[in-house]
């Protein structure tokens, strides 16, 4: 990748950092990206969820995969093309493998989205079968004005004209201007002032739980927090909660991908893993979208962040709640 070619994201520290955290978020701290480059494949032919050019016989495959992609694979995908297909004119292709969960949709998927619209790309969304079960990925389609064109599971999809963005940034990291531009469409700006303060139970979880949490809603309660499971609203509704919001909480986990609606200026108070140095989606974020970011460390069942429960002081949270309403 050339270097003139690049940009570098420089990122704002936490607020709350001390000497001892910084090696948690130090390889954070800034990020060299490309520009957000679309192409358009003609004559494509989606094979089950991988892009294939029959003129070239060239599979795309970075631009439906993170991980790696075998040759096995590639004649598996290969077989699909011996069986009826059916036609759309035009389209566009936003996903990989990741995408139907809701942080990678609302933070990978839709920003690619982004760079083919600054393109001036309106099509229909080509989207695998099962994403049709994620009721968020129809909604937030529809908040932006976009349709959907789901696959068929066992036939192939031949596109005259398909739209493929490039993925926009490593995901857990973003293109500040596209990242904008998708809040900026979500949730337009408004002279109302937020005024919420929202904690993000995962209380209903499978896991990445709060084990002691019925010890810190009072603490946050008495500090004027809202308690919220986002699994309770449609997505329209958590957009609407969010942009009255001005300091977002929570364990690391998808409910934090909402700053996303939160007008810009805001809080962000992410309770993390102690230990983990990987984990930075959301100091990520929070610096793309003009939000300051506060933490809390946190014991956890174990290193893994996403396999963990966690014991969180009730007095360290205190304390920070404290410096945010300074």
């Amino acid at each position: 990748m050339s270097q003139e070619l690049t940009f570098t994201v420089q990122r704002a520290l936490p607020v709350n950092l001390t000497p001892a955290d910084q090696p948690l978020f130090e390889q954070a701290f800034s990020l060299s990206l490309p520009p957000a480059g679309v192409q358009v494949v003609e004559n494509a032919v989606i094979l089950k969820d991988t892009i294939f050019s029959p003129g070239t016989l060239k599979f795309y495959i970075t631009a439906s995969h993170i991980l790696p992609f075998t040759r096995q694979q590639a004649l598996k995908r290969l077989s699909y093309y011996l069986r009826p297909f059916w036609r759309t004119a035009q389209a566009i292709w936003i996903t990989d493998e990741w995408s139907a969960e809701y942080f990678h949709w609302m933070t990978d998927a839709l920003t690619r989205l982004m760079a083919a619209r600054l393109q001036g790309y309106n099509y229909p969304v080509v989207l695998p079968a099962h994403f049709r079960e994620r009721p968020y990925i129809t909604a937030s389609l529809e908040m932006l004005g976009y349709s959907a064109v789901y696959l068929e599971r066992k036939r192939p999809l031949k596109a005259a004209s398909l739209v493929v963005p490039d993925h926009t940034a490593p995901t857990g990291n973003y293109n500040p201007a596209l990242l904008g531009e998708l809040r900026r469409l979500f949730a337009p700006a408004t002279t109302v002032q937020p005024y919420r303060k929202v904690y993000v139970s995962r209380q209903r979880a499978n896991r990445r739980r709060v084990l002691n949490e019925d010890t810190l809603l009072p603490v946050l309660q008495q500090a004027g927090f809202e308690i919220h499971c986002f699994e309770d609203y449609s997505l329209q509704e958590q957009r609407a909660i969010m942009q009255e919001t001005k300091v977002l909480a929570g364990l690391h986990g998808a409910g934090l991908t909402n700053m996303l609606f939160m007008p810009a200026g805001g809080q962000v108070l992410e309770i993390r893993n102690m230990g983990d140095t990987h984990n930075n989606c959301f100091f990520s974020m929070a610096g793309a979208l003009g939000h300051a970011y506060y933490y809390v460390l946190a014991d956890g069942t174990t290193a893994d962040t996403y396999a963990a429960d966690f014991r969180v002081d009730a007095g360290m949270l205190a304390s920070v709640v404290k410096e945010m309403g300074k």
